[in-house]
């Protein structure tokens, strides 16, 4: 699977030397502090896909699109710090692209 590369060193089959470094290293990304300023952008996103939900005036929503838009938002702003609104405009050129790699 080579979309997945070298997962399988984080899933337990390295040294123990090789995963003290690897989990010191992951360790300092996810420290509190830097999760801390994802928390507001994860909920300005929420928000948006929330009033998403209650505006379609439905009981029963298809997610996972939806979930798709949410996480480019999410992922766009805190990991490059561009909000490109692809909940706002779901037919945007980013949100065609990961519906094509998605699908």
């Amino acid at each position: 699977w080579p979309l997945l590369g070298n997962c399988h060193l984080l899933l337990g089959t390295q040294s123990d030397e090789e995963w003290q470094k690897q989990r010191k290293m992951l360790t300092s990304c996810f420290h509190f502090n830097i999760l801390k300023e994802f928390s507001l952008p994860v909920w300005r996103h929420s928000h948006v896909l929330l009033e998403k939900i209650r505006e379609s005036g439905s009981t029963s929503v298809d997610i996972i699109p939806l979930a798709k838009l949410l996480a480019l938002d999410i992922i766009c702003e805190t990991a490059m710090g561009i909000n490109i609104g692809t909940q706002a405009n779901s037919s945007s050129e980013y949100s065609s692209a990961i519906s094509r790699m998605t699908d």
